[in-house]
């Protein structure tokens, strides 16, 4: 099925909506009309599959990590760097706004870094 991608979730993933309900798929940014498969039905959302990109991004890139596919600790990685850092403080600014009631007004903008490559943690059960 077609989905449009409207936003990115915390995971870093796509979310478009099919019969009105949010649908979270892998790989996808904002902004990308994907053909996707329906994986996980719940009450609330879906998850899908990316099959193909439709039309791309423009801040679509190829990951610089040969082990992006397998390792995903670095979801973000498919965009460019600008897209990154839109993706980063939009969710901090929702999180801040849903859990803390802080007034998205106050929040500055991201501090570029200059090492864009190799800092990346993560830490997954």
């Amino acid at each position: 099925m077609k989905i449009e991608i409207v936003k990115s979730g915390i995971n870093g993933e796509g979310i478009g909506y099919a019969d009105k309900k949010p649908v979270f798929i892998r790989e996808c940014l904002e902004g990308e009309l994907v053909d996707a498969s329906i994986t996980e039905k719940n009450k609330t959302y879906s998850t899908a599959k990316l099959e193909r990109v439709i039309r791309k991004s423009k801040h679509r890139l190829v990951p610089k990590c040969k082990e992006y596919k397998q390792c995903k600790s670095c979801s973000c990685m498919i965009a460019d760097y600008t897209m990154q850092k839109r993706m980063k403080e939009e969710l901090l600014r929702q999180s801040l706004i849903k859990y803390a009631a802080i007034d998205p007004n106050v929040i500055e903008p991201i501090i570029e870094s200059e090492n864009q490559f190799y800092y990346r943690n993560s830490c997954k059960v």
